[in-house]
């Protein structure tokens, strides 16, 4: 089936749904996510019905169509990649379509954020607060907030990131909309909402999100909902409209995550903080984090064929390329400039702007565990001296890691390294390669970020 020329892949479904149908189609050679959605339905026939019924449908349903194309356009203006576009919205017949890109695989299991490090978990909250707060400074209510709506991969560097997606549920701040337009999610659902639906004088405001994002993070953080009476209350939001309590267990978190968390869900709207209230208490527990590891030295290894070593203190960044040990024999005509060791003096603010680029880029999640002993062939390794006078070391085992490549992009201001000339691949026999391929294969390298070479480049034997 082709609709306005996306080609579904299979029949839409409702599962997990709500009000819609859902699936993928393709466009052009891409798969997309397109979402049926049931309600409205334009009326196509107008002579099925009264005149005056067709006008009011069909006013219905332009005056929804606008609006949504204003609201989805907004969303997309402040969308900085953890928001999911709206590719297109149209309808088709007498249904309307939202179409987004398709994001692989399946949420991480709210369990498994549970059971990581506190730091972890810390990126993943401040990286979701800032998406609701990228909303809400637009004036967007997303009003469907839930784990399901929130997808958390792993990022190469082993941090969690996040995507937050169906925005078709949500209104602009300050709408009032119908009893019938209220709703949501129940396990989710804020207090005013309920009371809201069942045509008590309240309008829920983007506090709505907030109440349900307080019950997500507590889920991030300790693996499921808040406590309450169970036996009395089927939902949250039925034990806080009857001022029963929603006990945190928060104990083993920082007091301050702590209090925020359980602010979040306070029964007065205006009581709960907003998204930036909520980044600003993460960043304070981060720089406190910082400051606690505050880091004295930092030594680095790029190991492969050609690496690098690079030492970061207060004063200077030392640096120079090395020649892996199992292929330099195997080689001539290296000049000892390319070894010797360089040196580029710092400034405290520097060495305090490179440190920040370096935790602020997610590359200093391994401090907080420990890395154990490590086997194998080891390309990359990262060792950390602390204030505290705790020594962290991490390894990337059997290929480069990304964490590597993104500090020598950081450090390649300071370190200049020399260019690599092809002349200098020239073997004396063994594994390695002839001279006449050399001069063809090796390339050029400038700067820091050219840490690596081919493998085909040499023959060995065995693991590097």
């Amino acid at each position: 089936m082709i609709i306005n020329g996306y080609t579904l892949k299979e029949d839409l479904q409702n599962a997990n749904s709500g009000f819609s149908k859902w699936g993928f189609a393709v466009k052009n050679g891409k798969e997309y996510f397109i979402k049926e959605l049931i309600k409205p339905v334009y009326p196509i026939d107008a002579s099925s019905m009264p005149e005056d019924l067709y006008r009011h449908r069909v006013d219905y349903c332009n005056k929804y169509e606008n609006k949504f194309r204003r609201y989805f356009g907004q969303i997309n203006r402040v969308s900085r990649g953890n928001l999911v576009r709206v590719e297109e919205f149209f309808r088709c017949k007498s249904k309307y379509y939202l179409i987004t890109e398709k994001i692989d695989g399946n949420s991480i299991r709210i369990e498994y954020i549970a059971s990581t490090a506190l730091d972890k978990k810390m990126l993943l909250l401040k990286t979701v607060a800032h998406c609701f707060n990228d909303l809400h400074s637009a004036g967007i209510v997303h009003f469907d907030v839930k784990p399901a709506n929130i997808i958390v991969k792993m990022t190469k560097t082993g941090n969690y990131t996040a995507k937050v997606i169906d925005f078709d549920s949500g209104f602009f701040n300050g709408e009032v909309l119908e009893e019938s337009e209220l709703g949501g999610d129940l396990t989710y659902l804020a207090p005013e909402t309920f009371l809201g639906m069942y045509g008590e004088d309240v309008h829920p405001d983007e506090k709505a999100d907030i109440f349900a994002l307080g019950l997500v993070f507590h889920e991030y953080l300790c693996g499921r909902l808040p406590y309450f009476n169970a036996e009395e209350y089927e939902y949250p939001y039925e034990a806080v409209l009857d001022g029963g309590e929603l006990k945190t267990y928060l104990s083993d978190v920082p007091e301050e995550l702590r209090d925020v968390v359980t602010s979040m869900l306070d029964i007065d709207p205006k009581k709960r903080p907003s998204a930036q209230d909520i980044i600003n208490v993460l960043n304070f527990l981060t720089n406190q984090e910082e400051s606690h590891l505050k880091i004295e030295n930092l030594e680095i290894n790029f190991n492969g064929n050609y690496g690098k070593l690079i030492k970061l203190t207060k004063n200077a960044i030392v640096y120079n390329n090395t020649v892996h040990p199992s292929i330099a024999h195997q080689t001539k005509n290296f000049p000892a400039s390319y070894f010797q060791q360089k040196q580029t003096s710092i400034t405290n603010e520097q060495y305090e702007s490179i440190l920040k680029q370096i935790i602020n880029a997610g590359l200093f999640d391994f401090a907080s565990v420990s890395t154990g002993s490590v086997t194998g062939p080891v390309n990359n390794k990262l060792t950390c001296l602390c204030s505290n006078g705790k020594i962290y070391s991490y390894s990337a085992v059997g290929e480069p890691d990304a964490r590597f490549n993104a500090i020598s992009n950081i450090l390649s201001p300071y370190c200049e390294f020399p260019e690599i000339q092809s002349e200098w691949y020239v073997t004396t026999g063994g594994y390695g390669y002839s001279t006449s391929s050399a001069a063809t294969a090796a390339p050029s390298t400038h700067g820091a970020t050219d840490s690596h070479t081919n493998s085909d480049w040499f023959e060995t034997a065995g693991d590097l």
